[in-house]
């Protein structure tokens, strides 16, 4: 990310999958859903266009982001792939970060997703 270094973590899943996550920035919670099996939060910020939008982002948000189970640098042995699984994923990792409240940015394919996350859990 531009000017301000992503911290790199892991958690386990209920199921014991670990995921990936990066945090960069200070601010409101913006958790940024990337399309699904497309993201890779390691490799992205060696790339200058993913640091410069990622950059900008952090300069307003604490923005959070995650490889699904199954890609990027998540677990890659994986059965369940599934939509509510992929859901419990992302609660997995905003619990781990302790984060009560947040906003999402959602791209393509992983617009459903966030819906269906905000619906199911709107506080």
């Amino acid at each position: 990310m531009s000017d301000v270094n992503a911290e790199l973590g892991y958690v386990n899943a209920d199921d014991g999958t670990l995921l990936a996550f990066s945090v960069a920035g200070e601010g409101p919670p913006l958790l940024c859903m990337e399309i699904p099996f497309w993201s890779h939060v390691g490799m992205e910020q060696s790339l200058p266009p993913f640091r410069a939008w990622y950059g900008r982002l952090a300069s307003m948000f604490r923005v959070v982001r995650f490889d699904y189970r199954g890609s990027g640098a998540s677990q890659r042995d994986v059965s369940d792939i599934g939509f509510e699984r992929l859901c419990m994923d992302v609660l997995a990792v905003v619990d781990h970060l302790e984060i009560e409240r947040f906003s999402i940015l959602a791209r393509d394919a992983s617009g459903p997703l966030a819906v269906a996350l905000a619906a199911n859990n709107p506080g």
